[in-house]
């Protein structure tokens, strides 16, 4: 586990810029923010390429990928809710010819626990699913997030 403590640092400049579509489209990666969205992220057919901790957040066992111990603040500048989780992970995209035909757009849902419903009913019908959690994250969002119904179908 590499320990990464300034903001100015090349790798968390390449993270805040996944906050922005331009970002997004030169990587080819997203961020997913929360436990549960990086749990689905390592079960999910996506690459996981870097998981994101907070100093003294514990994170899943047996990571392959290379994982990055952040202060609080510089976690902070990377994610976009307002208050984050604690936990991160960027995430590669999937061509959109991937991804099939259906998708399930989510706007406003204010309870994690009905998205993750609407996921389950979404990767039951063979769907791809895409959440707007606020309108920051929408940009986000829209291509990639909890797609991973699709890779699973």
């Amino acid at each position: 586990m590499e320990h990464i403590t300034s903001l100015k640092n090349p790798k968390v400049a390449a993270w805040k810029a996944l906050k922005d579509r331009k970002g997004r489209r030169e990587s080819g990666c997203f961020l997913v923010e929360g436990r549960k969205m990086v749990e689905e992220a390592l079960k999910s057919a996506f690459d996981v390429e870097a998981v994101l901790v907070q100093e003294g957040v514990s994170f899943p066992d047996g990571l392959t990928m290379p994982v990055y111990e952040l202060p609080e603040h510089v976690l902070a500048a990377v994610c976009d809710t307002k208050t984050p989780q604690g936990i991160a992970a960027v995430v590669r995209m999937k061509e959109q010819s991937a991804l099939g035909k259906h998708i399930v757009v989510l706007d406003g849902v204010q309870d994690p626990g009905n998205v993750g419903t609407i996921i389950r009913t979404a990767d039951a019908a063979g769907t791809a699913c895409c959440s707007r959690i606020s309108a920051r994250m929408c940009s986000a969002r829209r291509y990639c997030a909890r797609r991973w119904a699709a890779s699973s179908a």
